[in-house]
């Protein structure tokens, strides 16, 4: 039980000290700095971009086909499930 309390008061303090390394940051006027790893590359955000379609207007005529028998399986399904 004591290296549990004693866990929890590390813990305590060193979120403490983090919270205030923060605010001392912002009083300074200083943006503060996030050390995690981005998930994707912002490279790869904008190329992706590039690639979306809008509408179904702007899609290309396979992937078009392709949402024209999804919806007919979607309505098929749902009469199925009506009667």
């Amino acid at each position: 039980m004591n290296n549990a309390e004693n866990y929890a008061t590390v813990e305590i303090k060193r979120k403490q000290a983090k919270e205030d390394s923060r605010w001392d940051q912002l009083e300074r006027g200083e943006k503060p700095r996030n050390f995690e790893k981005p998930d994707k590359p912002d490279d790869d955000t904008s190329e992706k971009q590039k690639n979306t379609a809008d509408s179904l207007s702007q899609l290309p005529p396979e992937d078009l086909k392709n949402v024209g028998v999804l919806a007919l399986l979607c309505i098929f399904y749902s009469l199925i499930l009506l009667m």
